[in-house]
């Protein structure tokens, strides 16, 4: 359970204003939950798979079983690699693994970074340990350690990318593979910021043995478009693959919010036919915000997409009203691509009743430096009430039949439902009450009400099909209602 006391939120956003990020990193981050404890011990079964779309009802996964999976949960940026400042407390997996057990979580994007110091929202020099390269020397990189090798990878690189991964499937938890990362190299800058992330790049000449130039136009970008980086890259795909493919609960992300369609196109390639030489084939996703418009992610080969608000038309005001999904892809909402560091509990149902898998970008461990420190804290309370939400429809959907469940805007007033027509509907009930259309269908209805963060349940007195019926919330606010036919 995240503990903290209202006095100590009150301290922790009132010495963002008064000191440095790095000395907030020494002070606030010292208290945050790498600290802290949790007494959650829950035993939950290993997950399965791989993963590949649902036959019956594309907005899901399944893991072979015929049953539909909902992937939901929470990703923070140092799960893989420690993103830090020099003298920071590392990363607690085995606490982020409790965390995500106790909220009912399965599913983690496994973040990577391509620098080995340096961000592009900071100038401060953050340390990002493990890279996958052998730093061997002779000479020095920009970071003052020894140049890297790129003929030698880093084992212990990839063998923390197993174990971790090892561990999360222990916990019932899908991790996604981070193989890229735009703001390591690709994307240049901040707005506002000028700050050179491609120096600490183990394709910067500056910093390989081999001085091989991955920047050859000199623009402080990571040159996709070249033959040579990109013979790299597949090399990394590669040892990646040789290292994580007989695990069942991987997938991979092409990159984070970067990239050209045509290079998007060369990874997903990449791992599909390395892939096919393995025992088994893992699902592979395009995320938002990068070249890509959502048309394009539709027609490429991969299986899942995280699509943003700038992605394409019916996504303008995704942060209020998720469009209604239509299942030719596996998508999966993520708060990263519509605030940044943010979250709505509205939102969190509103999106898995329109037929949507939902991620939090989570401030759980703060992010370092951030741009906007008042919203890097991990029990704010919108972060602390969306993460309850999440949890409920976690519980929900453990419930449901989700594979011959559709997303339908117009049998509930909201707007937002999910129904097995004629069987069972889940429906958001906004303020007071919502009015369900039930013509032509006939039988009786039992209906259940769940609080959207709180999760008490109570029962209401049940409701004949045939027209509409006009549901009052027991909450006197928004309310979810559980409407099965009684058989």
């Amino acid at each position: 359970m995240i503990t903290r006391t209202s006095a100590i939120l009150f301290f922790s956003c009132f010495i963002f204003s008064k000191v440095s990020a790095q000395q907030v990193s020494k002070t606030y981050l010292d208290a945050s939950n790498r600290a802290t404890n949790t007494s959650d011990k829950t035993v939950v079964a290993p997950a399965k798979g791989p993963l590949q779309p649902l036959a019956e009802n594309p907005n899901y996964f399944t893991d072979g079983s015929g049953k539909a999976i909902y992937l939901v949960g929470s990703h923070t940026w140092s799960n893989f690699q420690d993103m830090q400042f020099e003298g920071d407390k590392k990363f607690d997996y085995d606490q982020y693994m409790d965390f995500m057990v106790e909220n009912h979580f399965n599913f983690m994007r496994f973040w990577t970074f391509e620098q080995s110091a340096w961000a592009t929202w900071t100038p401060e020099k953050l340390i990002v340990d493990p890279v996958p390269y052998l730093r061997t020397g002779p000479g020095w990189a920009i970071d003052g350690k020894p140049k890297y090798d790129l003929t030698k990878f880093d084992q212990s690189y990839f063998d923390r990318m197993r174990a971790r991964i090892i561990k999360a499937r222990d916990h019932g938890i899908y991790a996604s593979i981070m193989l890229f990362q735009a703001f390591s190299g690709i994307v240049t800058k901040f707005p506002g910021h000028d700050n050179n992330v491609f120096r600490g790049h183990y394709y910067n000449k500056d910093n390989n043995i081999q001085n091989f130039n991955g920047d050859k136009n000199g623009d402080k970008v990571l040159d996709i478009d070249d033959p040579k980086v990109r013979e790299y890259q597949a090399a990394y795909i590669r040892k990646i693959i040789d290292n994580v493919w007989d695990l069942d609960n991987v997938l991979y992300e092409v990159i984070n919010e970067g990239g050209t369609l045509d290079w998007d196109r060369f990874v997903i390639k990449t791992v599909e036919d390395y892939e096919k030489t393995k025992g088994k084939q893992h699902p592979i996703g395009i995320t938002g915000h990068g070249c890509e418009k959502l048309e394009d992610m539709l027609q490429s080969t991969a299986q899942w997409i995280s699509p943003g608000s700038n992605d394409g038309p019916g996504f303008e005001d995704i942060g209020n009203n998720p469009p209604l999904w239509n299942g030719k892809k596996v998508s999966v909402l993520d708060t990263d691509h519509i605030w940044g560091l943010g979250i709505d509990y509205h939102w969190v149902w509103y999106s898995f009743l329109r037929g949507h898998n939902v991620l939090f970008m989570d401030p759980w461990d703060p992010l370092p430096a951030p741009e906007n420190p008042e919203r890097n804290i991990p029990d704010l309370y919108n972060y602390v009430q969306g993460r309850k939400a999440m949890k409920n429809t976690a519980i929900l959907a453990s419930q449901l039949n989700l594979a011959v469940m559709k997303p339908s805007k117009d049998i509930a007033s909201s707007g937002f439902c999910l129904a097995h027509t004629g069987k069972e509907y889940v429906v958001y009930v906004k303020a007071d009450s919502a009015t369900i259309d039930f013509t032509g269908i006939t039988g009786n209805f039992s209906v259940e009400w769940m609080h959207p963060t709180e999760g008490f349940i109570t029962k209401d007195k049940d409701i004949k099909g045939g027209g509409k019926e006009t549901l009052s919330t027991p909450f006197k606010e928004d309310a979810i209602a559980h409407i099965k036919l009684i058989e």
